[in-house]
């Protein structure tokens, strides 16, 4: 409930104020989700120190504004660092994968960049999941998320128990 309220307010400032650009605030609830999110799966404990990558696919509007919302924030004892990647090579060094939702046709390359790597894989829209990604933010609905447990812990990620009350699990693709 506390997390719908934050959003619902932080939405109402964004705009009001008009200060953001379209892009700028989907950053900006993506970056949220991320944030909330990551605090929700557990690494392996050999990715549990130095920085916490976190790469965006394809975008530098959302890369930069995710940028501006995580960097020095910090996962357990790790600070966030974000970076922008055009493609797949460097992508198994990153902890968590965000591919927003019009560059999902590169969803297999992205996955096969970081097959078997405990690399977090989150993507945009209904079914992306299902294709093999391990949470995918949904447009709407009483459930935001679809959770691809199965994928995630083929790859050594932990999903608590948390997150999936908070989604749907769906099965389906795979690493």
């Amino acid at each position: 409930m506390k997390q719908r309220l934050l959003i619902v307010l932080l939405s109402l400032v964004l705009f009001h104020t008009g200060r953001f650009s379209i892009s700028a605030q989907q950053g900006l609830f993506e970056s949220l989700y991320i944030l909330k999110m990551t605090a929700l799966v557990r690494f392996p404990a050999d990715r549990l120190s130095g920085e916490y990558l976190i790469g965006v696919v394809g975008s530098p509007d959302i890369a930069a504004q995710i940028e501006r919302s995580l960097t020095g924030k910090k996962v357990g004892e790790q600070t966030i660092k974000v970076r922008l990647f055009d493609e797949t090579s460097g992508l198994s060094s990153c902890h968590v994968i965000f591919l927003p939702d019009q560059y999902s046709k590169k969803l297999q390359r992205v996955l096969d960049a970081v097959r078997s790597k405990p690399v977090l894989v989150i993507t945009k829209g209904l079914g992306m999941a299902r294709e093999g990604s391990h949470i995918s933010i949904l447009p709407s609905g009483d459930k935001k998320f679809e959770v691809n447990k199965k994928a995630a812990e083929a790859v050594g990620l932990k999903m608590q128990d948390d997150l999936l009350r908070l989604s749907t699990v769906v099965e389906g693709g795979g690493q």
